[in-house]
């Protein structure tokens, strides 16, 4: 078989503009301007590259001219639309991923013992990312968190086992470590046990919002967009509830597997009361831009 011929590439010529040079050019595309201190704030301290994902879809795809009438402060309210979300993201994911780390820890400590993890026959072998891998994720997160009052007392007092029980190392490891943790469990009555206490008997479906849970999270936290983006994974569908996704990549997907596991928890506090409050600020266009059907507050399930 022939070997392809190397693709020759053009090295990278761009230079910097400052953020007035930045503004002269986005008028010269057909944005409309109403306030250039305003403008030049958000170009200076959000950024332009990052604006960019905010306004690509209002611009021709061929000339990049902005569509008529397309003003700085539609885009502005897609950013701050999206910033909200994220805000809220972030915050009932706090709240789900505690309640998860607390149940599975009260659970396997009272099962097996405070030092469970340490136990490799309770869990199912997973090749190169299994328990080798935990262990060794959880080592290194303890190891970061050693200054910590309570990793040091343990460290004080005891030396065997080499890491300190559950309920401190719950501290210390991410969402994505208890995902994986849960996703392992031999025993499939643990798991049933666990999933329940979020009102989910379907161990496979718990198992697959977990990791979405973790996707969202990591999103939130690098400052990724959610509108006009699809989500990398597809939380499972909860057929024993009637919850059936027409689309599980969107967003709204996301947003409605929070929204019945923070009930489940019966912390849902004011969820969806913010995501109502922020659709008549923003506008049903901002939603949709998301996956949200147009009934969703009165005629979806899960809601």
């Amino acid at each position: 078989m022939a070997k392809k011929a190397p693709v020759t590439k053009t090295p990278f010529a761009k230079t910097a503009f400052t953020p007035q040079a930045l503004l002269a050019k986005l008028k010269t595309q057909g944005l409309i301007i109403n306030d250039d201190n305003t403008a030049l704030k958000y170009i200076a301290y959000v950024g332009h590259f990052r604006l960019k994902g905010y306004w690509y879809q209002l611009q021709d795809s061929t000339t990049k001219n902005f569509l008529p009438n397309t003003t700085f402060e539609h885009v502005c309210q897609r950013y701050e639309c999206d910033r909200e979300i994220r805000a809220i993201i972030m915050e009932s994911v706090e709240r789900l991923e505690v309640a998860v780390r607390t149940v599975i820890c009260n659970l396997l400590s009272l099962k097996y013992s405070p030092h469970w993890y340490l136990k490799t026959e309770i869990f199912a072998p997973r090749g190169k990312n299994g328990i080798g891998q935990m262990l060794s994720k959880i080592e290194s997160e303890v190891d970061r968190a050693a200054s910590r009052t309570y990793i040091k007392a343990y460290y004080d007092n005891y030396e065997d086992p080499y890491l300190p029980p559950s309920w401190a190392m719950s501290e210390c490891v991410t969402l994505g470590t208890w995902s994986k943790i849960f996703a392992m469990l031999r025993d499939p009555t643990d798991r049933k046990v666990i999933s329940s206490k979020f009102g989910i008997t379907q161990v496979e479906v718990f198992e697959s919002w977990l990791h979405t849970l973790t996707v969202l999270r990591n999103m939130a936290a690098h400052h990724d967009r959610f509108i006009d983006v699809k989500i990398g994974v597809s939380p499972t569908n909860l057929k024993l509830k009637n919850i059936k996704f027409a689309n599980n990549k969107t967003v709204y997907a996301s947003l409605t597997v929070i929204h019945i596991l923070l009930n489940a928890i019966e912390f849902n506090g004011t969820f969806k009361k913010r995501l109502v409050s922020m659709e008549e600020r923003y506008g049903a266009a901002h939603f949709q831009r998301m996956g949200f059907p147009e009934r969703w507050k009165t005629e979806e399930k899960g809601w």
